[in-house]
């Protein structure tokens, strides 16, 4: 990993990492799918967040290698992004219910592997060191 992708995605993951505490933030209220389902508000907001989170996601998929991808696959990120690309473009088909579904299992499942990931990325100073920049 190069010195400028590795400071990229420690930008995004700063990003996602402010993203999950404002999502936390304005869903707290919400204990369960029926409120969310009749609070527009909260769906408006939680869905930014969820874009602007996956967004983030679809940016550290171009800056890392197909090879560490799956060696953090319990993060899915490509079926992220095209979450992101759904509720970004389709936002009119986007299921309300899937928004829901998406807050609830993918966010979790995202904030229980990210730190893993981000471990790995802060490791990677150590070997940058030794990269040799080609002029």
């Amino acid at each position: 990993m190069k010195a400028r992708e590795r400071k990229r995605i420690l930008l995004k993951l700063r990003h996602i990492d402010a993203f999950l505490k404002k999502l936390h933030q304005y869903s707290r209220h919400i204990s369960k799918k029926e409120e969310f389902l009749t609070d527009e508000p909260t769906q408006i907001i939680v869905s930014k967040l969820i874009e602007d989170t996956f967004e983030a996601i679809r940016v550290i998929c171009r800056d890392i290698r197909p090879q560490i991808k799956k060696e953090y696959s319990k993060i899915e990120w490509e079926g992220l992004v095209t979450i992101r690309h759904q509720i970004a473009h389709e936002s009119f088909q986007y299921e309300i219910d899937s928004l829901y579904d998406t807050m609830i299992v993918d966010i979790h499942n995202l904030e229980r592997e990210l730190p893993k990931f981000k471990k790995y990325v802060l490791s990677q100073k150590k070997e940058m060191v030794h990269e040799k920049k080609i002029e």
